[in-house]
């Protein structure tokens, strides 16, 4: 059984204090730890979102919709491959240039700080569902005017960035 009041701990400590985080897991070993922590936080944060995707798509025709709620659904799905995958990507990099680590020593740092990145997806969905509520405009795909889309693109780039450095 999961404690998710450890978990909510770890998070925090990962989030805020990630000097100390890495070091309370240093002593990790396999691929369970590092991957059940992701596949929880991405699962709760992929729920969290689903009313915020619904709300965006209510305009929306039912295939739009139904397609926004099975992109969810996979994506669930794919939890427990796509640190696997990404890792594998990253560690064919780290080869390339005659890196020493293994796989697991990529594994574990990357798919920790992945876990960074689906809580600031998070953040995305709803400030940008929310701006959507509020001005009207669909973010991506639409043919409004560009300057009408500045604010989705801004908000975007600022989480986008702001994930990368903090994973950095």
């Amino acid at each position: 059984m999961v404690d998710i009041k450890i978990q909510l701990r770890k998070l925090q400590l990962l989030f805020f204090h990630p000097t100390a985080f890495f070091k309370s897991v240093e002593k990790e070993r396999g691929y369970t730890r590092p991957l059940l922590f992701f596949a929880l936080v991405d699962i709760i944060v992929q729920i969290l979102s689903i009313p915020f995707i619904l709300m965006y798509y209510q305009n929306q025709d039912s295939f739009t919709r139904i397609v926004g709620i099975v992109s969810v659904v996979v994506g669930m799905g794919f939890v427990f491959a796509y640190p696997f995958i990404a890792t594998g990507i990253t560690q064919l990099g780290i080869l390339l240039v005659k890196g020493q680590q293994g796989f697991y020593n990529t594994f574990k740092p990357m798919t920790y700080s992945m876990t960074i990145g689906a809580v600031y997806g998070l953040f995305q969905t709803i400030t940008l569902t929310l701006l959507y509520a509020t001005v009207g405009v669909p973010y991506f795909g639409s043919t409004q005017d560009i300057v009408q889309l500045i604010p989705f693109y801004v908000i975007v780039g600022v989480t986008s960035i702001a994930a990368t450095a903090h994973i950095l």
